[in-house]
């Protein structure tokens, strides 16, 4: 049997020279083999319940997650859809840009050729943009499968000058 030391009262003694103290009276009493099993017993059920809060935290923390990286994919997703069309808008633009006359009115304030070069280089920005995201890997794994994996300002029609026809007589 295990004996163990149980405080019955506490008393207010007081001391020669000084202030009141509490002093303890303990008795030694036995416990019994039930009472030590019980602790054992309820020392497990507090590791198991520890151990199963961690287990659901963590189950939570990777939904939450899941989530999150859902949202992740389809911003990731659009973004690279956006830079894309917006290259192909601005390729559209630069087409309709050298078609137009160069005495059209709209020449008026800058030229046409300042103009086509301002959307070159707006063009050439975007492509950058697009391939510098192609390389994040956090970026690139979202990237739809139809488009493609790198751009080059040659992949757009209208960038490069057109070849002028020599003129018959």
């Amino acid at each position: 049997m295990l004996k163990v030391a149980y405080p019955i009262k506490t008393e207010l003694v007081r001391a020669d020279t000084g202030p009141f103290i509490y002093k303890k009276i303990y008795i030694m009493q036995e416990v019994d083999d039930d009472l030590k099993t019980a602790a054992r017993y309820g020392k497990k059920i507090v590791i198991w319940v520890v151990i199963l809060c961690f287990i659901i935290g963590g189950i939570a923390w990777l939904l939450n997650r899941a989530d999150s990286t859902v949202d992740t994919a389809v911003i990731r997703y659009e973004e690279f859809q956006t830079l894309y069309n917006t290259c192909d808008k601005l390729n559209t633009d630069l087409k309709n840009m050298r078609e137009m006359p160069d005495n059209d009115k709209s020449f008026e304030q800058f030229s046409k050729a300042q103009r086509i070069n301002a959307i070159k280089t707006n063009l050439n920005r975007w492509v950058n943009d697009y391939n510098a995201k192609s390389k994040m890997w956090n970026h690139s794994m979202w990237k739809s499968k139809t488009l493609p994996c790198q751009l080059s300002v040659d992949d757009f029609s209208s960038y490069a000058e057109p070849v002028k026809k020599k003129e018959q007589n």
